[in-house]
């Protein structure tokens, strides 16, 4: 495969990502009970502000992508490409965060989180188990702990705990 192909496929791959973040999780999963006199205070607010920027630098990507001219593997041999294998656990970790998206509207933060930080620790080829649990329990109870006391968002729950 061409490096272009594989530069502009990454850049559409964020830019629908991201579209996705602002189009369909935040909407769905971000509660908002009242309405705010400014819209910085609502708790939409940096989640979106984050999206909107990833999709704006995205497509700047897709653009500067598309302008270059087409390489091949023999133009730059000082760059550095995914191996087949790490190209094939790129895609798992892409579809296990889809699925995070989705599970967590069942499951909630707190499980769908841990399960996932696990099997992307896994993909990244830390196998040790209390080293993937440890880093799956602490980080998810950091980010809890960030948002429920910091910023005072509520974290799905999970239709299933409600």
């Amino acid at each position: 495969m061409q490096f272009r192909k594989r530069e502009i496929l990454t850049a559409v791959s964020i830019l629908v990502a991201a579209l996705a973040i602002i189009f369909y999780v935040i909407p769905n999963f971000i509660d908002m009970e009242e309405e705010f006199e400014l819209a910085s205070l609502s708790p939409a607010f940096f989640p979106n502000l984050a999206a909107w920027i990833i999709a704006a630098l995205a497509g700047l990507l897709t653009i500067s992508a598309l302008w270059q001219p087409k390489k091949t593997a023999t133009d730059n041999s000082d760059e550095t490409w995914l191996s087949r294998g790490e190209e094939l656990n790129a895609h798992k970790a892409a579809l296990v965060i889809v699925g995070y998206v989705l599970a967590m509207k069942y499951i909630g933060f707190l499980i769908a989180t841990v399960l996932v930080l696990a099997v992307l620790l896994v993909l990244q080829d830390i196998k040790k188990p209390l080293h993937v649990g440890l880093i799956s329990i602490l980080v998810t109870a950091g980010v809890f702990l960030f948002f429920y006391f910091i910023i005072q968002v509520h974290l799905p729950k999970g239709l299933i705990f409600e």
